[in-house]
């Protein structure tokens, strides 16, 4: 899929609140890109209203300072959409700040309105911050959801909450009704692990860990192909949605990494991959540069080559029993600069397994690149250790690209 339509508005610091367990709407007070006048800076700030057509939305809220519990929720012209999700609060450093990541998938009418509300029960008043992004995509997409405590796996979703092409087989499974490229999400309250599957096998680099974690996969799916969540987790809330992203000539690129070089505190570094799933678009270098024998990475492995036009971009970092920064996040970025405002999902903490999702919606130039990067607050030089990583973008190019001033976009057939 070729984005067309997309917006992505962050507060660009932070709102002073009152931690008394009510819920309020985040200011967003810049913006990384915004292709149709779907939000403002200033005038009801709070909202991205989007136009008529299906919508994938996400909101992340944030705490500087949560001490005790960070809630999210997202709210449609004001009233509650989905369900409730936390993360344990810890004091942020200056390159995180904690909180549940949402999402929500719906077809809308015009005027429609979506607001990232957040909580806090510490007492007092803390400062709190907001994001989001959105993009249109096609009808072939759905989502389910449920509340009530569950510990079955596959995991069970007992509400239909969009499927105009009737892919919600029953209870558990997803069924692809189109061939093609497709973003698998879910999110769930419960601290433990659980994994996307396709027709039975996990999905590569489908991992999530922690309170309120969210996860995501992608790859190709035939018609027929079944789509599960599986977890020996006790959930109460969760959702799971399937996100049409392109047909066989839709450009992506998908990579893995174990280890990573030691970073210096108080620093962003781009997150570098060593292998690749799949890479559609041949954007990543990672199969055609020399990887240095002494760390097993390459530099520039850490970069996906862009087309010219609008992006969605979704990354990972998963923390797997090695050592971590205390207090860290993730974020996607172009040409070595992050969008918007660093994710923080969980507590990334030495030892722990814990998943953080950043997402973010830019343009770009042709031979611009696109990147996750990772930051920490720690006060020391630490590595890095993370099985699960991963990293997805759309409209990639190829690489090594040949610069041709005449030619700067790959037109798909319709």
């Amino acid at each position: 899929m070729i984005v067309n339509e997309c917006v992505h508005a962050y507060d660009s610091g932070f709102t002073t609140m009152a931690k008394d367990s009510v819920y309020r709407a985040c200011p967003m007070t810049s913006e990384v890109i915004d292709s149709g006048g779907y939000h403002d800076n200033v005038t009801n700030n709070t909202r991205l209203t989007l136009g008529t057509g299906t919508w994938l939305v996400f909101g992340h809220p944030a705490w500087a300072d949560p001490h005790v519990t960070t809630y999210g929720r997202l709210w449609k012209n004001g009233t509650t959409v989905g369900y409730e999700y936390n993360t344990d609060g810890f004091n942020a450093g200056p390159y995180s700040t904690g909180g549940p990541l949402c999402f929500w998938l719906e077809t809308l009418g015009s005027g429609d309105y979506f607001e990232i509300a957040t909580a806090n029960d510490a007492g007092g008043s803390g400062s709190a911050h907001g994001q989001m992004v959105a993009i249109k995509v096609d009808s072939y997409s759905c989502m389910v959801g449920a509340t009530g405590s569950s510990s079955a796996s596959p995991v069970t979703f007992g509400t239909t909450l969009h499927d105009p092409q009737g892919m919600v087989t029953n209870s558990t499974t997803l069924t692809v009704k189109k061939a093609g490229y497709y973003l698998v999400l879910t999110v769930a309250n419960g601290n433990g692990t659980s994994y996307i599957t396709k027709n039975g096998t996990q999905l590569y680099g489908s991992y999530a860990y922690g309170q309120g974690a969210a996860d995501y996969a992608a790859g190709f799916f035939n018609v027929g192909d079944t789509v599960q969540m599986i977890s020996g987790t006790t959930f109460t809330y969760r959702q799971m949605a399937m996100a049409y992203m392109g047909p066989s000539y839709a450009l992506v690129a998908y990579g893995h990494h174990s280890t990573d070089l030691a970073n210096n505190s108080n620093f962003m570094s781009p997150v570098r991959f060593d292998s690749e799933w799949f890479d559609v678009g041949n954007s990543h270098p990672a199969g055609g540069v020399n990887i240095d024998p002494g760390t097993g990475i390459d530099l520039n492995s850490g970069k996906f080559n862009l087309l010219t036009g609008y992006h969605f971009g979704i990354g990972k970092i998963s923390t797997d029993g090695g050592t971590f920064l205390q207090n860290d996040g993730c974020i996607i970025g172009k040409n070595g600069a992050g969008f918007g405002f660093t994710y923080t999902n969980n507590r990334h903490q030495r030892g722990s397994l814990n998943t953080t999702i950043a997402v973010a919606a830019f343009s770009a130039n042709f031979n611009d690149y696109a990147g996750l990067y990772w930051g920490g607050s720690d006060t020391f030089i630490e590595a890095l250790y993370m099985t699960k990583t991963n990293v997805f973008f759309t409209d990639v190019a190829d690489y090594p690209y040949t610069p041709n001033t005449s030619f700067d976009k790959v037109v798909f057939p319709q």
